[in-house]
């Protein structure tokens, strides 16, 4: 598979230039793909209709071949047909006929969103419409027609031209197949349709009138889904498992499908597509098409549900290999048992970039019970694409009771004085979020060349909040409390090696794997083998920790740092991310000291503003020396009573003053009912950053 060519989500250049781990596993699937169905394809055959012998035989697929036939249309807004249309064309059913059936290609574009199918039936003569008792749309059709042709009904309305008369009709219907209620044949004979559609606007049912003019303009009607052939616009949706992304190709695909996908080698040259034609004498160059292909291939597997797949295993950093059983094994056909991935040879147990050994290197996989080929850890060296996008512990929460966005800081605290507080031992800034509409500067005001009257911040008439979040006069700014939040750390035992000198990591009982945990994102790191120094693996492991990525959320590690210390001969890891909800766990080899390792978790400490108790009429409360609780009052505010203080936060706890010492409570507390009298004297404690110790002959 040459994965340097084209594929339809980048050229050539771009994949050598490089690309992220989402287009390159989609652009190796569509190589896949296609490398796997030119097995079967005659190269030597522009009109290629036929197989090539050794290719059927090899893969014994004669008898589940179909033909494929891919139109390139621009589905740009500006280029696409806007209105409906239907394109009849011959098909010839190998199994059934052989001068070919009539088919008819359905096209609508409803909001510059193009929409395709194939059908089996053109029922267009004699059209009544009507609605019934319960308003639900009746169509009279001549002709006898089956439960089978009439399950579903699809219209299209597309005159030659459109200024002639209305269109509303398809505006209300629209072109999406409607289901039918009933079916009554009636005399003539003619069939009588009721359709699951309410009708809205009587006006519809104009399009024919008895004795008079129609105000609609014709509406063509198509019947039964075609079990033959199917139509769709090209793209990626679901092709590789865990990548969201999807690429449209710009093509039209029409490929057979049931009795018709069961095409032998032999008598396989007959045309399975052609005499295309625009029921409203459109050019078919607008949808890509020509009136007798000339490009149609020969293919035997469903290219939307190839039987090899490649994947990316996030928590081995390692690209995988399956081949589906269902297709490729035993039973099916086909009969493989065994495959394999190599790569072209490079030096004598050299792997590629991706991991991939040499031909002969490769080890093979069974495919009876769904075993993969995997390559080697992958770590890729190219620029980090989203390192722009991460803000390392910034959260973003949604309160679906009160229905409305919090947003959270990585690092919260307000501005305290060095030694101020306990655990501060430096000037401490305040940190805070701001989040709104208006522009703002680093000190979270609004920037003042921001106007209000600007047309591109308006959002309606201006009054609508996005999220939740007031766009006029209020930006949204919160002030942090508490102190800065600390990352989680965790620190490696002592190496059973000196790793200040040059040492070996091989694969030997697997001392190469470090098991890896940060912030619920998990993997299992394979370090190559080779001669390290303790910086040069701390780098290693710090490249493959910040390449980890959770495979059902998407959420990617950035940020972790790891350094080695001469002086412990040990390794440090440390979070990017702070706070309570910052984790990580590190296991590995004894060797480097990665063996029972205590888990790291980050912590927010808060200082809390004490704040007066009051009662319920919002009076502030007192606390005697006896525990009596009492409101202010003049006496006390003009002559306080010794002993009386202020009741702070909940009964019970310890209060302090900014300057750090005690206010409540201020004398000796007894406590009663224990196995023995406990009386605890606070009056001498302070919250000062300093050393302590306790004091038994307090107690």
């Amino acid at each position: 598979i040459d994965l340097h060519s084209d594929s339809y989500i980048a050229t050539e250049a771009e994949v050598k230039e490089g690309l992220v781990l989402d287009d390159f596993l989609t652009h190796a699937q569509l190589k896949i793909n296609e490398t796997l169905n030119a097995r079967i394809q005659d190269d030597t055959n522009a009109y290629d209709v036929n197989t090539t012998q050794a290719g059927s035989d090899e893969l014994n697929v004669s008898g589940r071949m179909f033909h494929k036939y891919t139109a390139t249309v621009d589905t740009t807004p500006t280029v696409v047909p806007t209105a409906s249309d239907v394109i009849s064309f011959n098909h010839v059913n190998p199994q059934t006929s052989v001068g070919g059936t009539t088919r008819y290609l359905a096209y609508s574009n409803t909001d510059n969103t193009p929409d395709v199918a194939v059908y089996d039936k053109l029922l267009t003569t004699s059209v009544d419409f009507s609605k019934d008792a319960n308003g639900y749309l009746v169509v009279t059709l001549d002709g006898d027609h089956t439960a089978a042709e009439l399950e579903v009904l699809r219209f299209q309305q597309n005159p030659d031209d459109p200024n002639l008369l209305l269109e509303s009709f398809i505006a209300e219907v629209g072109t999406a197949e409607i289901s039918v209620r009933s079916q009554v044949v009636g005399a003539g004979p003619t069939t009588v349709v009721t359709l699951n559609h309410l009708v809205e606007d009587d006006d519809i049912l104009n399009v024919t009138v008895a004795g008079g003019a129609a105000t609609e303009s014709p509406v063509t009607i198509l019947g039964k889904p075609s079990d033959h052939v199917e139509a769709y616009f090209e793209d990626t949706q679901g092709l590789v498992e865990g990548v969201d992304k999807v690429h449209y190709a710009n093509r039209l695909v029409m490929r057979e499908i049931g009795d018709s996908a069961k095409r032998v080698l032999a008598g396989n040259t007959a045309v399975a597509f052609d005499t295309f034609a625009s029921a409203n004498s459109v050019d078919l160059a607008d949808y890509g098409l020509e009136a007798n292909p000339t490009t149609i291939d020969i293919n035997w597997f469903d290219d939307r549900d190839p039987p090899i797949k490649i994947g990316y295993d996030e928590v081995n950093q390692r690209f995988t290999f399956s081949a589906e059983n269902s297709q490729l094994g035993n039973g099916t056909g086909v009969g493989f048992e065994n495959f394999t991935v190599y790569a072209q040879e490079l030096d004598l147990g050299v792997t590629n970039g991706l991991g991939m050994a040499a031909f002969g290197q490769s080890a093979e996989q069974s495919i009876k019970l769904g075993e993969q080929v995997v390559t080697e850890s992958v770590l890729f060296d190219g620029p980090e694409v989203r390192t722009d996008n991460k803000r390392y512990g910034i959260q973003v929460e949604f309160d679906d009771v009160q229905n409305e966005f919090s947003f959270k800081s990585g690092t919260t605290g307000e501005a305290l004085g060095a030694d101020s507080a306990v655990g501060v031992d430096g000037i401490q800034n305040e940190s805070t979020i701001a989040v709104g509409r208006y522009a703002l500067t680093a000190t979270t005001a609004v920037d003042s060349g921001d106007s209000a009257d600007y047309a591109y911040h308006r959002i309606g008439d201006g009054t609508n909040r996005i999220l939740g979040i007031p766009r006029d006069t209020v930006e949204g700014y919160t002030a942090a409390t508490g102190l800065v939040s600390e990352p989680a750390t965790v620190t490696g035992r002592e190496a059973l090696v000196d790793m200040s000198r040059a040492f070996t990591v091989s694969a030997l009982g697997g001392e190469n794997i470090v098991n890896v945990v940060v912030n619920g994102v998990s993997a299992s790191l394979v370090i190559p083998e080779g001669n390290y120094k303790g910086a040069t693996l701390a780098q290693e492991l710090e490249s493959r920790i910040n390449a980890m990525k959770n495979p059902v959320s998407g959420e990617s590690v950035g940020g972790v740092a790891v350094e080695y210390s001469t002086e412990n001969n040990n390794f440090v890891f440390t979070t990017a991310t702070t706070g309570e909800g910052s984790t990580l766990a590190i296991e590995g080899d004894i060797k480097f000291g990665f063996s029972d390792i205590p888990l790291g978790l980050g912590s927010t400490s808060q200082v809390r503003q004490p704040v007066q108790a009051t009662d319920e009429l919002g009076r502030p409360l007192y606390i005697s020396p006896t525990g009596e609780i009492t409101t202010n009052n003049q006496d006390f505010v003009d002559n306080m009573v010794q002993d009386y203080y202020p009741l702070y936060l909940d009964e019970g706890e310890l209060t302090f003053d900014a300057n750090g010492e005690i206010v409540s409570p201020i004398t000796k507390i007894d406590y009663s009912g224990l196995l023995r009298p406990l009386t605890l004297d606070f009056s001498e404690m302070t919250q000062l950053d300093r050393p302590f110790e306790a004091n038994p002959n307090r107690m």
